[in-house]
């Protein structure tokens, strides 16, 4: 299944001027990249046991026992198709596109629930105190708490998804820190180096110093081992669990 591209468009503004992002990347900005992480590839459910499993009508997924019923997937559509679109998506242009989305999506739930299962067998959690802290730190890139509103809202995201969505991208967070403790996910000098030189190819006289693009090079380098840390994980957890996906999803 091919990825929906997006090409990304001015939109907004936000405090610093700069034009707020869509609330589905602000709920998740401490941990971007997990989100990617999660959607990586196309997997089956062809696991130990997903065979004998019967999902009901109204489930679009059956996760160890956790149901994510299709009403959800539909909501958590809705709410992705609104942040494609503010990155310039036209899903008017290819009947095709909400379906692609919704196959990545359930996906993306399914490696994110499975996730959040283990997590909690590792007894990773989050207090309310740091989940009102980074509701807030999100809160605060609004001008007024009507615009805050205002753009949940226009998010199709009601307060109570936007705090289960913060609570648990701070559960991934320390889930992803705990998986990944020892593994070779820094980037060294030369591997900085050389994706600058990449850059330079591809951008010509508008690339920015060494200096400027270290940081997100540097960052850039160490998400894609941490994701592929992160892949080998879920795969793992897929053939250990019983995951079953209806059929007009995959």
């Amino acid at each position: 299944m091919d990825d929906i591209q997006v090409s990304k468009k001015e939109s907004g503004g936000k405090k610093d001027g700069s034009g707020p992002k869509p609330l589905f990347i602000l709920v998740v900005v401490i941990v971007i990249a997990v989100a990617a992480w999660f959607i990586g590839k196309n997997y089956s459910d062809n696991n130990s046991g997903a065979a004998t499993v019967v999902l009901s009508a109204d489930a679009a997924a059956l996760i160890n026992g956790e149901k994510i019923t299709r009403d959800t997937l539909d909501r958590k559509v809705e709410q992705e198709k609104v942040n494609y679109e503010a990155q310039g998506v036209d899903f008017s242009s290819d009947p095709t596109l909400i379906d692609t989305l919704r196959k990545q999506i359930i996906q993306s739930m399914v490696n994110q629930k499975l996730v959040l299962q283990d997590a909690d067998r590792r007894n990773i959690s989050v207090s309310e105190s740091e989940i009102n802290e980074q509701s807030n730190v999100i809160k605060g890139r609004f001008e007024t708490e009507e615009a805050f509103k205002e753009e949940l809202e226009r998010a199709k995201m009601t307060e109570e998804e936007f705090k289960n969505n913060t609570r648990d991208s701070l559960v991934l967070e320390k889930y992803v820190a705990e998986v990944t403790e020892g593994k070779p996910v820094s980037a060294s000098e030369e591997e900085i180096e050389a994706l600058y030189e990449q850059m330079k190819q591809s951008q010509g006289e508008e690339v920015p110093s060494f200096e400027e693009a270290r940081t997100t090079l540097e960052n850039q380098i160490r998400n894609q081992k941490i994701n592929q840390e992160i892949q080998v994980v879920i795969i793992d957890l897929r053939a250990e669990g019983v995951v079953k996906i209806a059929d007009d999803l995959k």
